[in-house]
């Protein structure tokens, strides 16, 4: 008896990549991540690429090492709500802290 499984995709977004210092890379352009455009493009992308979703993690402060980051994220459940007017096909995902917001209004 064989069971079939079903790999599913996600595309986890950060406001300029996963490396600290990809922002300062000559071919980017760092203010793109200060837009909500930038946000939908990716978000579109993956949805073309038939990923399963899209993901943003939370964030309260700056990172540690704000000398190699160029800005702080977005909230996620508000810039997820612009790209859902965007996108047709593909999951968006978000964590909440718990830190800055009651645990009743982070379930709701």
């Amino acid at each position: 008896m064989s069971t079939r499984r079903q790999l599913h995709l996600n595309a986890f977004i950060m406001p300029n990549g996963h490396h600290e210092a990809a922002w300062r890379h000559r071919s980017t352009r760092p203010t793109q991540a200060l837009t909500l455009q930038h946000y939908v493009d990716i978000a579109r992308t993956a949805e073309r690429g038939l990923l399963d979703s899209v993901f943003l993690a939370d964030t309260v402060a700056l990172g540690g090492n704000v000398r190699h980051n160029s800005h702080s994220g977005f909230e996620p459940l508000t810039l997820l709500s612009a790209v859902a007017g965007a996108t047709s096909r593909i999951g968006l995902v978000a964590t909440l802290t718990t830190s800055y917001n009651e645990p009743f209004n982070v379930a709701r």
